[in-house]
Order: structure tokens, then sequence, then C-alpha cells
């Protein structure tokens, strides 16, 4: 998780701002509360083992490989990245994604065009580092799943409040019962 925190900090953010005429900072602020939302609605997907198998079958297209030329996938073909990433958005987030758009807007002061914009280029990217790492270590869903759970608590996203209302399937304001019934499978 923090190679693609790090990856996303140093070389993404100013490309990400670039396309969306945004300076670098506010960028990285909405990537900073994108990235927490992506990845707790893609642990949430996950945990449901058809979610699961789901989302190992999309991996299979998301091989990592958009990894070894972000500069690519964010320059000359910005226009499919952004298209794939509006689609993964459209399908991890379901009905919250106008929600969390809004909510990243008005915690960031940045328009919710922008903010669709900044999440749709960062998605292709997130899904390229989860299939590497399904590649790498030979993961199935079920490892996938273990996999996303893992890194959504040790890089302390439930604190956030997008990824809570993702985990929290009981409603109780408390995630840990939930992530606790997850791991447990």
């Amino acid at each position: 998780m923090d190679f693609l925190q790090n990856m996303i900090t140093n070389q993404v953010s100013g490309q990400i701002a670039s396309k969306t005429g945004l300076d670098p900072q506010m960028t990285q602020k909405v990537v900073n509360m994108g990235l927490p939302a992506i990845m707790g609605a893609l642990n949430k997907n996950s945990d449901d083992p058809q979610g699961a198998q789901g989302l190992s079958s999309a991996l299979d297209n998301h091989d990592g490989s958009i990894l070894d030329n972000l500069s690519s996938a964010l320059g000359d073909n910005a226009q499919s990245t952004q298209t794939d990433g509006a689609k993964i958005l459209g399908h991890i987030l379901g009905n919250k994604q106008e929600n969390i758009n809004s909510q990243i807007s008005n915690d960031s002061g940045i328009d919710t065009g922008k903010v669709m914009q900044i999440l749709s280029l960062l998605a292709p990217i997130v899904m390229g580092y989860l299939g590497k790492q399904k590649t790498e270590s030979n993961l199935d869903a079920s490892g996938i799943s273990s996999l996303l759970t893992n890194q959504t608590k040790a890089a302390g996203f439930l604190d956030n409040p997008l990824v809570k209302g993702f985990i929290d399937k009981d409603g109780d304001g408390n995630v840990m019962n939930d992530l606790m019934g997850m791991l447990k499978k």
C-alpha cells in the first residue's frame, strides 16, 4: 500500500493535475480522499464471495501494465483511462458514487466534475496495482479479499468517513465488528 500511495503522490498527482487544470496540491487533496474511498469500496465488494470472484475476474483485465507506463495512461491515453475509470467507479461505488463525489467536493472545495475526473483517472491505477498483486502473489478471489481487508486496515483507511460508510454494514458506527467478520471468512 505504501508503494501505491508513494507512487500516486510522487508521479501521478502532477500528471492528473495537468489533465484537470488544477494545481498539484489540490489534486493531491482529492487523491488523498479518493484513494481510501476506492479501496474501501473494493474491500466491501470483495467481502461477498460473488463480489470477490467478480473483482478477481476484473483484475485479469488490469494486470498492472498501467503502472509501467503511467505517462501514456495519463497523457496521450488519458481519455481511454478516464473512460475505463468511470466504468470501474460505477461498478464499485454504485449508487454511492454521487454522494462520495459531493462529499469530497465539499471537503476539498473542488468542483464535483473535477473530483469525478480525478477519481476516474485514479481508479484504473488502483486496479492495476491490485492486478499486479494478484499476479505476483498468485492470489485467488479469497486472497484478493484478504489483501484488501488487510491493506485497508493497515493504511488507516478505517478512520476515513468515506470508508466507514462502505465497511460498516450494520450501521452501528463500529467498523471493527464488521472487519472481524470479514477476517473470519
